[in-house]
């Protein structure tokens, strides 16, 4: 089973009942939206609970790293029951769906390697083929549902901004948008879905080992393939598995080679990290070098223009030194080699 058709109801049940029974944390949050002086779209969610929230990088700095194999350092190899939606989903993948325990958005939550496994790997493809099942059962209406566009999320490696070194994706409903640009598209008016109604015949055409795409406004390195949610349902399994990993890799190679440019042209070596962001209609990879810049933590939500403050001083700093110059401080900073760049992993 790769997602139950099941999980808006499974989901938004379970929700209430963690929430009633106080296994589960949801916080108020305020949100402001802007737009850039370059156009981006940018969503704010000021949650002060964040700031009591435990992080790896506050641990770390504390004291010795805990073990993640140990289930007393890992919350994923022993979920509570009352958070977990689906405690087998896919046997050949060995994966769970939790909530998220600490909830900003409601029905944030997450998909989990039922045994260890390092947040630092690359997804699978089945992980991916799971990864985008679920997307597609939630935007899927029923009688009883309207259904709903959620994005996807990997933080992977140190400089990710990962909260804890076990494989997990993580899942939000995006924002809605009443004036998105593109009739197709009714959430978060963001910069990778312009590019791609900008870029039409690209992401029609769109071949298997294509050069990635960017967006011109943005000052860091990203790169962005689009995702045919035809293949999704018309193909089979291990077909749909070929696609997405292609997909993948050919952002993965990307970013793993512009990550040796860099560094090299630099001087400076970083451990491999990036954000993986998708939504049923593409992927989008952004290399890491930090995991936050001045204070202000940046996780792969915010390299889309959806950025968390954990007060309002932190937001009152984000809006002084810009959301696209912290984005690019915590990643690559933008090069434009493209013409001559070799593929070699």
């Amino acid at each position: 089973m790769s997602a139950p058709s099941t999980l808006p109801t499974l989901l938004a049940s379970r929700f209430k009942q963690a929430l009633a029974s106080g296994h589960l944390i949801h916080s108020a949050s305020t949100v402001y939206r802007a737009t850039t002086p370059s156009g981006i779209n940018v969503i704010y969610t000021v949650a002060p609970s964040l700031a009591h929230k435990p992080s790896a990088s506050s641990d770390a700095s504390s004291q010795a790293p805990k073990d993640p194999r140990d289930p007393s350092n890992n919350p994923f190899l022993i979920p509570d029951e009352n958070l977990t939606i689906v405690d087998q989903l896919d046997d050949d993948a060995g994966l769970r769906i939790v909530l998220n325990k600490f909830s900003i958005v409601p029905c944030h939550f997450l998909l989990a390697t039922r045994d260890w496994q390092s947040q630092s790997s690359a997804l699978t493809p089945s992980q991916l083929f799971c990864s985008f099942k679920i997307l597609h059962a939630l935007a899927e209406p029923s009688p009883d549902y309207p259904g709903e566009d959620f994005i996807g999320f990997y933080n992977c490696g140190p400089n990710s901004g990962s909260s804890i070194d076990h494989k997990h994706v993580q899942f939000l409903p995006l924002p809605f948008d009443p004036v998105s640009s593109d009739p197709t598209v009714k959430s978060f008016s963001n910069f990778v879905d312009q590019t791609l109604h900008d870029q039409r015949d690209y992401a029609s055409q769109y071949k298997d080992g294509q050069t990635p795409l960017s967006c011109p406004d943005i000052p860091f390195e990203h790169y962005i393939v689009p995702v045919d949610s035809h293949i999704l349902k018309s193909q089979s399994r291990d077909d749909i598995e070929d696609t997405l990993g292609f997909r993948f890799s050919t952002l993965l190679s990307r970013t793993m080679t512009q990550f040796r440019r860099c560094c090299m042209a630099s001087n400076q070596n970083h451990p491999v990290s990036y954000n993986l962001v998708f939504t049923r209609r593409w992927m989008m990879a952004v290399p890491r070098t930090q995991a936050d810049y001045q204070g202000l933590s940046i996780n792969a939500t915010g390299t889309l223009g959806m950025l968390l403050a954990k007060s309002e001083a932190e937001h009152e700093k984000l809006l002084e030194l810009g959301p696209l110059n912290v984005l690019e401080q915590v990643g690559l900073k933008r090069e434009h080699f493209e013409d001559d760049i070799d593929y070699d992993y």
